[in-house]
């Protein structure tokens, strides 16, 4: 993906029991089965936990973060 410098970008993500869903603008880009797969942080973040927001080579900026934890099942 190419992402233009100085433009804005709507991130959603989702994080259920079995699995995680992103989307960039309303397009999905991320659908995955977390069902016997194992995910971490890169060793520069692990202090972070249990929440934390980076961007990898590369600049960022975040605004408009909301959080909000859903009840009940996917």
């Amino acid at each position: 993906r190419r992402y233009e410098p100085g433009q804005w970008y709507r991130v959603r993500v989702q994080v259920h029991d079995s699995r995680l869903v992103c989307h960039i603008d309303g397009e999905q880009i991320v659908d995955v089965e977390l069902q016997d797969v194992s995910l971490s942080l890169h060793p520069a973040i692990d202090h972070c936990r249990p929440l934390s927001i980076s961007a990898f080579e590369t600049r960022a900026a975040w605004k408009d973060i909301q959080l909000a934890r859903l009840a009940g099942g996917e």
